[in-house]
Protein backbone atom coordinates (compact mmCIF):
# COMPACT_ATOMS: atom_id res chain seq x y z
CA UNK A 1 0.00 0.00 0.00
CA UNK A 2 1.51 3.27 -1.11
CA UNK A 3 1.44 6.08 1.42
CA UNK A 4 2.36 9.72 1.45
CA UNK A 5 5.99 10.42 2.31
CA UNK A 6 6.64 11.05 5.99
CA UNK A 7 8.41 14.38 6.17
CA UNK A 8 10.90 15.31 8.87
CA UNK A 9 9.13 18.56 9.57
CA UNK A 10 5.36 18.77 9.56
CA UNK A 11 3.45 21.99 9.87
CA UNK A 12 0.76 21.80 12.52
CA UNK A 13 -2.78 22.59 11.51
CA UNK A 14 -2.94 25.46 13.97
CA UNK A 15 0.07 27.00 12.27
CA UNK A 16 -1.98 27.44 9.10
CA UNK A 17 -5.44 28.27 10.44
CA UNK A 18 -7.34 28.62 13.67
CA UNK A 19 -10.22 26.25 14.40
CA UNK A 20 -12.03 24.20 11.78
CA UNK A 21 -11.34 24.80 8.09
CA UNK A 22 -14.09 24.02 5.56
CA UNK A 23 -12.91 23.94 1.94
CA UNK A 24 -15.28 23.93 -1.02
CA UNK A 25 -14.15 22.62 -4.41
CA UNK A 26 -16.28 22.77 -7.55
CA UNK A 27 -15.59 22.27 -11.25
CA UNK A 28 -16.61 24.39 -14.21
CA UNK A 29 -17.57 21.20 -16.09
CA UNK A 30 -17.70 17.43 -15.72
CA UNK A 31 -14.27 15.83 -15.85
CA UNK A 32 -12.40 18.94 -14.75
CA UNK A 33 -10.54 17.00 -12.05
CA UNK A 34 -12.40 17.98 -8.87
CA UNK A 35 -12.19 14.53 -7.28
CA UNK A 36 -8.47 14.14 -7.99
CA UNK A 37 -7.77 17.61 -6.58
CA UNK A 38 -9.82 16.85 -3.45
CA UNK A 39 -7.99 13.56 -2.89
CA UNK A 40 -4.67 15.39 -3.05
CA UNK A 41 -5.97 18.08 -0.72
CA UNK A 42 -7.30 15.53 1.77
CA UNK A 43 -3.95 13.75 1.82
CA UNK A 44 -2.12 17.01 2.40
CA UNK A 45 -4.42 18.07 5.25
CA UNK A 46 -4.29 14.68 6.94
CA UNK A 47 -0.70 13.56 6.45
CA UNK A 48 1.23 16.79 6.21
CA UNK A 49 -0.78 19.10 8.48
CA UNK A 50 -1.87 16.34 10.83
CA UNK A 51 -5.55 17.36 10.66
CA UNK A 52 -8.45 15.08 11.41
CA UNK A 53 -9.91 15.29 7.91
CA UNK A 54 -13.26 14.51 6.31
CA UNK A 55 -13.95 14.31 2.58
CA UNK A 56 -17.64 14.83 1.72
CA UNK A 57 -18.87 13.82 -1.73
CA UNK A 58 -21.72 16.30 -2.23
CA UNK A 59 -23.10 14.98 -5.52
CA UNK A 60 -24.75 11.76 -6.75
CA UNK A 61 -21.95 10.54 -9.03
CA UNK A 62 -20.74 8.22 -6.25
CA UNK A 63 -17.17 8.18 -7.55
CA UNK A 64 -15.78 7.61 -4.07
CA UNK A 65 -17.60 4.28 -3.94
CA UNK A 66 -15.28 3.07 -6.69
CA UNK A 67 -12.30 4.11 -4.58
CA UNK A 68 -13.68 2.09 -1.70
CA UNK A 69 -14.06 -1.01 -3.87
CA UNK A 70 -10.53 -0.73 -5.24
CA UNK A 71 -8.94 -0.23 -1.81
CA UNK A 72 -11.37 -2.37 0.18
CA UNK A 73 -8.70 -4.56 1.74
CA UNK A 74 -6.96 -1.51 3.23
CA UNK A 75 -9.85 0.12 5.03
CA UNK A 76 -12.38 0.19 7.77
CA UNK A 77 -15.68 0.33 5.84
CA UNK A 78 -19.07 1.55 7.06
CA UNK A 79 -22.45 2.00 5.43
CA UNK A 80 -22.11 5.60 4.26
CA UNK A 81 -18.43 6.23 4.90
CA UNK A 82 -15.01 4.62 5.03
CA UNK A 83 -11.56 5.48 6.31
CA UNK A 84 -8.55 5.41 4.02
CA UNK A 85 -5.10 6.83 4.79
CA UNK A 86 -6.50 8.47 7.95
CA UNK A 87 -9.14 10.42 5.98
CA UNK A 88 -12.86 9.73 6.50
CA UNK A 89 -14.71 9.64 3.16
CA UNK A 90 -18.48 10.21 3.05
CA UNK A 91 -20.19 8.91 -0.09
CA UNK A 92 -22.87 10.83 -2.03
CA UNK A 93 -24.04 12.85 0.96
CA UNK A 94 -27.39 14.66 0.90
CA UNK A 95 -27.50 18.41 1.58
CA UNK A 96 -29.22 17.74 4.91
CA UNK A 97 -26.38 15.49 6.10
CA UNK A 98 -23.55 17.86 5.12
CA UNK A 99 -24.13 20.15 8.08
CA UNK A 100 -24.09 17.23 10.51
CA UNK A 101 -20.70 16.06 9.27
CA UNK A 102 -19.22 19.56 9.30
CA UNK A 103 -20.38 19.89 12.88
CA UNK A 104 -18.48 16.76 13.89
CA UNK A 105 -15.01 16.87 15.43
CA UNK A 106 -12.92 17.42 12.30
CA UNK A 107 -10.11 19.93 11.85
CA UNK A 108 -10.54 20.08 8.08
CA UNK A 109 -13.61 19.28 5.98
CA UNK A 110 -13.39 19.13 2.19
CA UNK A 111 -16.56 19.43 0.13
CA UNK A 112 -16.37 17.78 -3.29
CA UNK A 113 -19.23 19.66 -4.98
CA UNK A 114 -18.80 18.15 -8.43
CA UNK A 115 -19.71 20.46 -11.30
CA UNK A 116 -23.31 21.47 -10.49
CA UNK A 117 -22.89 25.00 -9.18
CA UNK A 118 -26.64 25.61 -9.01
CA UNK A 119 -27.10 22.73 -6.56
CA UNK A 120 -23.88 23.35 -4.62
CA UNK A 121 -23.97 27.16 -4.49
CA UNK A 122 -25.26 27.57 -0.93
CA UNK A 123 -22.72 25.14 0.58
CA UNK A 124 -19.90 26.56 -1.53
CA UNK A 125 -20.55 30.13 -0.40
CA UNK A 126 -20.41 29.07 3.26
CA UNK A 127 -16.93 27.55 2.91
CA UNK A 128 -13.86 29.21 4.40
CA UNK A 129 -11.78 28.55 1.29
CA UNK A 130 -13.23 28.25 -2.20
CA UNK A 131 -11.59 26.58 -5.19
CA UNK A 132 -12.81 26.24 -8.75
CA UNK A 133 -11.22 23.56 -10.92
CA UNK A 134 -11.18 24.12 -14.66
CA UNK A 135 -9.17 23.46 -17.81
CA UNK A 136 -6.97 25.46 -20.13
CA UNK A 137 -7.70 23.14 -23.06
CA UNK A 138 -9.00 25.04 -26.09
CA UNK A 139 -12.17 22.93 -26.27
CA UNK A 140 -12.92 23.54 -22.56
CA UNK A 141 -11.83 27.15 -22.14
CA UNK A 142 -15.36 28.36 -22.85
CA UNK A 143 -16.55 26.55 -19.72
CA UNK A 144 -14.21 28.71 -17.62
CA UNK A 145 -15.47 31.89 -19.27
CA UNK A 146 -19.10 30.85 -18.79
CA UNK A 147 -18.57 30.03 -15.12
CA UNK A 148 -17.04 33.42 -14.36
CA UNK A 149 -19.83 35.28 -16.17
CA UNK A 150 -22.40 33.22 -14.26
CA UNK A 151 -20.88 34.00 -10.85
CA UNK A 152 -19.38 37.48 -11.29
CA UNK A 153 -22.26 39.09 -9.37
CA UNK A 154 -21.70 36.97 -6.25
CA UNK A 155 -20.07 38.53 -3.21
CA UNK A 156 -16.26 38.19 -3.16
CA UNK A 157 -16.29 35.93 -6.22
CA UNK A 158 -13.16 37.73 -7.36
CA UNK A 159 -11.39 36.24 -4.32
CA UNK A 160 -12.11 32.62 -5.24
CA UNK A 161 -9.07 30.66 -6.39
CA UNK A 162 -9.15 28.96 -9.76
CA UNK A 163 -6.85 26.00 -10.33
CA UNK A 164 -6.07 24.24 -13.59
CA UNK A 165 -3.82 21.29 -14.44
CA UNK A 166 -1.17 21.13 -17.17
CA UNK A 167 -0.61 24.88 -17.52
CA UNK A 168 2.66 26.79 -17.80
CA UNK A 169 3.38 29.89 -15.73
CA UNK A 170 3.30 32.22 -18.72
CA UNK A 171 -0.11 30.92 -19.83
CA UNK A 172 -1.45 31.24 -16.29
CA UNK A 173 -0.38 34.87 -16.03
CA UNK A 174 -2.00 35.74 -19.37
CA UNK A 175 -5.30 34.04 -18.54
CA UNK A 176 -5.38 35.43 -15.01
CA UNK A 177 -4.95 38.96 -16.35
CA UNK A 178 -7.63 38.47 -19.01
CA UNK A 179 -10.18 37.05 -16.55
CA UNK A 180 -9.26 39.12 -13.52
CA UNK A 181 -9.07 36.03 -11.35
CA UNK A 182 -6.47 34.22 -9.24
CA UNK A 183 -5.41 31.15 -11.19
CA UNK A 184 -3.02 28.48 -9.92
CA UNK A 185 -1.43 25.63 -11.85
CA UNK A 186 -2.07 22.23 -10.27
CA UNK A 187 1.13 20.12 -10.23
CA UNK A 188 1.08 16.89 -12.21
CA UNK A 189 0.36 14.23 -9.57
CA UNK A 190 -0.71 10.86 -11.07
CA UNK A 191 -1.05 9.25 -7.64
CA UNK A 192 -2.97 11.55 -5.25
CA UNK A 193 -1.77 9.44 -2.30
CA UNK A 194 1.94 10.04 -2.88
CA UNK A 195 2.35 13.81 -2.90
CA UNK A 196 5.55 15.14 -4.39
CA UNK A 197 7.52 18.01 -2.88
CA UNK A 198 6.10 20.24 -5.62
CA UNK A 199 2.53 19.31 -4.70
CA UNK A 200 3.20 19.96 -1.02
CA UNK A 201 4.63 23.39 -1.82
CA UNK A 202 1.57 24.09 -3.98
CA UNK A 203 -0.83 23.41 -1.11
CA UNK A 204 1.35 25.36 1.32
CA UNK A 205 1.00 28.36 -0.96
CA UNK A 206 -2.74 28.21 -1.61
CA UNK A 207 -3.71 27.47 2.01
CA UNK A 208 -1.49 30.01 3.75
Amino acid sequence: MKRLPILKKRTTAMGIFQGKLVIGVIGTHRGAGVTHFCLMLAGYASWYLGCKTAYIECHPQNEIRCLQEIREEDMDAHQDSFVLHKVTYYKSVSNKRIGEIIGDRYDCVILDLGSDFTNGKSEFERCDRKFIISSMALWKRQELDKFIKHTVHLRQSDQWIYAVPFAGNSDLKIIAKELGRKIQGIPNQPDPYALSATAIQFFQQILK
